[in-house]
């Protein structure tokens, strides 16, 4: 959380971990000042750890601004998509699997304006959490399925191959939760619910991608969708929800 203070500066929360080389920050009350012309490559280093990139170049646009006394903060609700992958094909301890896995997952989702929250393994495989619209996109399904398209291509690396993939759009509470020990940036919801229970759908319907009707209808016509014939009862919804495949992207094809 960032809030203005009557002299200009800004008081921005961190979360008590040091940079070499940096100012030391004040661990004793977990707040730091930043003014504008003291913002520096090291408050820039410690933050973007924990928080999505956008979300740093906002708080420094914010110490470097000027105005009437306000409170801004990062506990937000945003119009994001949400898309969940799961690997289940790469064993347990396949290390430099897991390694490509996470590169080449990164690279496509960050080359479509998106942000990977989450990166996890158990023992039912690799699982990927991502969101898309934290730039305030007005349509963040186009750059989700674009990721996806990409992500299902004979491009992308071997250890992308088998997985599966949920996507859902909506209000999505995006913020910092954790407590004085551990903070992390994370997002909560129906519509992350959802995404992953999309991801789990796969398997049933022998789909590597589904995604929701706000999904496919936040796209305008870009992308051609399949509707199944079935709709889907899933857990936590009151109602059954119709799904979607992606069939095509004449963008991402030229």
């Amino acid at each position: 959380t960032a809030r203005k203070l009557d002299n200009g500066c800004f008081l921005v929360e961190h979360f008590k971990k040091e940079v070499k080389g940096s100012p030391r920050m004040n661990t004793s009350r977990s707040l730091t000042n930043i003014k504008g012309e003291t913002w520096s490559t090291a408050h820039h280093k410690v933050l973007e750890q924990y928080i999505p990139g956008i979300l740093v170049e906002h708080l420094r646009g914010m110490a470097s601004s000027t105005g009437n006394n306000a409170s801004t903060t990062l506990a937000l609700q945003r119009f994001l998509s949400v898309l969940f992958l799961g690997q289940p094909n790469i064993p347990y301890n396949a290390t430099d699997s897991v390694r490509q896995f996470g590169l080449a997952s990164l690279e496509i989702i960050t080359r479509n304006e998106g942000e990977v929250l989450q990166l996890i393994q158990d023992d039912k495989g690799l699982h990927l959490i991502a969101v898309f619209g934290l730039q305030a996109q007005s349509t963040p399904a186009i750059p989700a399925i674009q990721s996806v398209t990409q992500l299902l291509s004979s491009t992308a690396a071997e250890e992308l191959r088998g997985c599966r993939i949920g996507v859902s759009t909506g209000n999505v509470f995006c913020g910092i939760v954790g407590s004085d020990q551990r903070k992390a940036f994370d997002v909560l919801g129906d519509t992350v619910n959802l995404a992953c229970r999309l991801m789990q759908l796969c398997e049933e319907t022998q789909c590597t991608f589904l995604c929701d009707e706000a999904t496919s209808r936040n796209c305008g016509g870009k992308f051609m969708f399949h509707k199944l014939p079935t709709a889907y009862k899933m857990k936590g919804q009151s109602a059954k929800l119709s799904v979607y495949t992606v069939q095509a992207s004449e963008e991402y094809e030229n």
